[in-house]
């Protein structure tokens, strides 16, 4: 694969290329399907997101945790 993307008459390794796959889109659409799929999954993700954006930051309880 390396001598496939190795730039001709150059040193050094060669250049990322220009399809680097998107792998948070394919989680994202991975974790979309499994919550449509399984509504308590999306609850239970909706219930963490919640909880780690908006109470975590603002209880003095956890503020020990950062």
């Amino acid at each position: 694969m390396v001598w496939r993307r190795k730039p001709a008459g150059r040193i050094g390794a060669p250049g990322a290329g220009h399809h680097t796959p998107h792998r948070w889109l394919l989680a994202l659409a991975l974790a979309a399907a499994t919550a449509i799929a399984l509504p308590l999954v999306f609850f239970s993700l909706l219930v963490i997101w919640t909880f780690d954006r908006w109470i975590r930051p603002r209880s003095p309880l956890f503020r020990w945790l950062d």
